[in-house]
Formats: C-alpha cells, sequence, structure tokens
C-alpha cells in the first residue's frame, strides 16, 4: 500500500507540512483514544551546534500532552516502507530495542538523550505515489504510538 524505499539510505534533510484530519493513539499496541483533529505538523531544517537537523513543530490543545510542540531529529533514513526521522543517543534514559540496530548499522547520533513522556524518538513519513498520508511518532517512555492521517 504505501511506497517501497531502498532501506538505510540517508537522505538529505528538508521541509514539510502535513494537514491532519484524524489522530490513533496506541499505547502497548492497543488502540486506547482516536479522533478527528485539524491541525499542521511542519518540519523545518535548522542548524544546530553546527550540524543540520530538523524541527517538527505540532500545535495542538487537544494532544499537547501526549506530542510537545517541538521535536529535534537529526538523522532522515529510509525503512522499506517509510522514511524516519531519529535520534539515536549514545546514552538514554529509555530502552528501545531497535537503537541496537540503528547503532550498528548507522552510529549514534549524538552523545546523550534523556526522553520526557511526550518526547517520541522517531518520526515515520508514509507516502502513497509520492503524496504524503500519514506521519507517525514513536515513543518509549512509555511505549506509544501517535499517527496521524490526511
Amino acid at each position: 500500500m504505501y511506497d517501497d524505499f531502498e532501506p538505510l539510505q540517508i537522505y538529505t534533510k528538508t521541509n514539510f507540512s502535513f494537514n491532519t484530519s484524524k489522530y490513533e493513539l496506541w499505547i502497548g499496541g492497543k488502540l486506547i483514544d482516536s479522533g478527528n483533529i485539524e491541525t499542521l505538523i511542519e518540519a523545518i531544517v535548522i542548524n544546530e551546534e553546527g550540524l543540520e537537523k530538523v524541527k517538527v513543530i505540532f500545535s495542538d490543545p487537544i494532544l499537547h500532552n501526549e506530542l510537545s510542540s517541538e521535536n529535534v531529529f537529526d538523522i532522515f533514513i529510509s525503512i522499506n516502507d517509510r522514511l524516519q526521522l531519529l535520534i539515536i543517543p549514545e546514552n538514554t534514559n529509555v530502552n528501545i530495542p531497535a537503537f541496537v540496530a540503528y547503532k550498528l548499522s548507522i552510529g549514534t547520533t549524538r552523545i546523550e538523550k534523556n526522553f520526557a513522556r511526550n518526547e517520541p524518538y522517531c518520526c515515520n513519513l508514509f507516502f502513497v505515489k509520492g503524496h504524503l498520508v500519514k506521519v507517525t511518532f514513536s515513543f518509549s517512555n512509555p511505549e506509544k504510538l501517535l499517527e496521524f492521517y490526511s
């Protein structure tokens, strides 16, 4: 259904915006909340401490407790059916099994990052025929997934 990408390719960071119409919140693999939501998710390429990063801005009063308003990601890669914005810290306060694989294949993107409850370590972008149709955020403090659809 979603476009395919060659895995573990590093992409050039780019700005984008995504208008949402629906969200789903999953915790422990169970849908716990969903509904209609009209808001904008915007990504802006920034320079932070001499490194190019992507700041993802989200401002919505309904879900501000679940997703922080600004999240800065370090790297932009492909994984089969999605593109990912990631933070891969060497030292962290969360246990994310995927970090082991990322560290082996890509390496770390920063020395340390302690994640708050509403800070994602990953932003996934899903495309159909080149059009962005879904944006998700993955968390591990606790483990949850927040999905947005156009």
